[in-house]
């Protein structure tokens, strides 16, 4: 008997750190530019009206805006320190793959 798939025409593939990296980057840069946008819009609008400025501290002093900032937050650090990866990349710094599990994820690397 052969080991064979129970579904032949689904392929299976090994996540690979570059591709999910890459998803995760770009998804991340959306988020960072809408909210980048949306703070500008909301300032300009403040600046002009009075009223909205109260309407936008009752909104800020709630507590789901603590959330909303914890997301924003992990959304630039990781953004951030993506970026730096890459850089550090474009200096042939951490491309070993044994290297880069050992530094970055503090994993024993596979021995051949």
């Amino acid at each position: 008997m052969y080991n064979r798939p129970i579904t032949p025409h689904i392929t299976i593939y090994l996540p690979q750190i570059s591709s999910t990296f890459s998803i995760l980057n770009r998804v991340s840069s959306i988020c960072t530019i809408i909210l980048l946008l949306f703070s500008i819009l909301i300032m300009k609008f403040i600046s002009n009206l009075y009223s909205l400025y109260y309407s936008f501290h009752y909104i800020i002093s709630n507590s789901i805006y603590i959330y909303i900032y914890l997301i924003v937050l992990i959304n630039y650090v990781y953004h951030f320190f993506q970026g730096f990866l890459s850089i550090l990349w474009s200096f042939n710094i951490f491309l070993n793959y044994n290297n880069f599990l050992i530094n970055v994820f503090k994993k024993k690397p596979k021995s051949n």
